[in-house]
């Protein structure tokens, strides 16, 4: 426990983990939270009981506290408020969790579904005829006279009244939640794959001459920052994976080819990577020759989106469509966000695109630029020259 852990009533909270009774126990590994509060008045005198239970795990008695006081609310109360925010993530992940694989959540063996239907034994209830207090349920099957569920709500009372509060409001189909659920998850998925291996990417390059300069670094930051947004707090995990590489690499093709299987439908997003690998190779005025190996390994499989879900290659696929036509080949993709080609590609489209380009960055408009600007002027223009050479042959012209 940090020295600064702030107390209150018998809790001293530190930023990961709590302290009570002499025992440590960092806040992830709360389960849940049962809590239950009164106030009752007796012959003009008012009496307030409060009961805390801190479940770190189905099999450990909890930590219990409780608290009675007269006319005064129990510090206890307080005590909950500060531990409910500081648990409140993890405790709801429990819940997540079986919401994203069934569309229901089971509390005191009773299932709660997302379109508000509660199922106990061989009933099912609806949510929408509950009446709720704070630390109670009950709803009944039909009239006055049918079967009733009365449910108890004092564990996790808190995530337990968000969640049906969402369900009565907003239903939403059991299966149809549970397949939104999954795509969120693979999307972000694919969005970590391209954050973390641009990053192992970056790390390749950076420590392919034996040692990472600082001018290397400044063009990674500011690329985290820029494309990534990220902020200070997290460009630790990014420091962290860079590190990882270094100490243990793998070749770059096997990274390249991993995020071509994650975004082989956003070609715009492997140019930006090349150009940023190109950037920090040549940051200190100088691509040696293992940078250069790693750029082209990079490249060569940026260019062959498709081959690596078992597609043919460019050769073997056949074009569907006229020289005028839309692009049909991954590899055409590529080339075309290369040179800004949008919407319908003609042989007078690729010509413009590629002048505007030439312009932008022939290395005649850098005279008086840096050793390292100059050089990376003359990369963008091979490429460019490549990405135009691709397309004289693809539409003969």
């Amino acid at each position: 426990m940090q020295e600064a852990a702030v107390r209150i009533g018998p809790i001293a909270f530190g930023k990961e983990a709590f302290r009570v009774r002499d025992t440590t126990v960092p806040y992830s590994a709360v389960k849940h939270l049962r809590w239950y509060w009164s106030s009752k008045t007796v012959y003009f005198l008012n009496f307030q009981s409060a009961a805390l239970s801190i479940h770190l795990n189905e099999n450990e008695q909890p930590i219990s506290l409780t608290s009675n006081t007269m006319f005064t609310d129990p510090v206890l109360a307080k005590t909950y408020s500060r531990l409910r925010e500081m648990t409140w993530d993890v405790r709801t992940a429990n819940y997540a969790r079986q919401l994203g694989q069934e569309g229901c959540f089971t509390y005191r063996n009773v299932s709660f579904y997302t379109n508000g239907a509660i199922r106990s034994g061989a009933d099912i209830f609806a949510l929408k005829k509950a009446t709720m207090d704070t630390f109670r349920l009950s709803v009944r099957l039909g009239g006055v006279f049918s079967r009733k569920l009365d449910l108890d709500l004092t564990l996790d009372h808190d995530i337990v009244h968000s969640l049906l509060e969402k369900f009565r409001t907003s239903p939403v189909d059991p299966e149809e939640y549970v397949r939104k659920i999954r795509d969120q998850r693979a999307e972000s998925s694919a969005s970590a794959h391209w954050f973390y291996d641009t990053i192992r990417l970056c790390a390749l390059v950076a420590s392919a001459d034996g040692a990472v300069y600082p001018e290397e670094i400044l063009v990674i930051k500011e690329f985290l920052r820029s494309t990534f947004r990220l902020e200070e707090g997290l460009m630790g995990q990014a420091i962290t994976i860079f590190n990882e590489v270094i100490a243990n690499p793998k070749p770059a093709a096997f990274y390249a080819e991993r995020l071509v299987a994650n975004h082989s439908g956003s070609p715009d997003v492997f140019p930006a990577i090349l150009r940023l690998l190109r950037d920090i190779a040549l940051s200190d005025g100088e691509l040696r020759a293992k940078e250069q190996e790693i750029l082209e390994a990079v490249a060569d499989q940026f260019r062959r989106i498709g081959k690596a879900h078992g597609g043919k290659s460019g050769s073997e696929r056949k074009n569907t469509e006229g020289k005028n036509g839309a692009t049909s080949s991954d590899k055409e993709k590529y080339f075309g966000a290369l040179l800004g080609l949008k919407g319908k590609v003609t042989v007078s489209t690729i010509r413009v695109c590629y002048r505007k380009k030439v312009l932008e960055c022939h290395p005649d408009k850098f005279h008086g630029a840096s050793e390292g600007e100059r050089r990376r002027a003359h990369a963008a223009m091979l490429e460019l020259n490549e990405a135009y050479a691709y397309f004289r042959e693809r539409y003969d012209f």
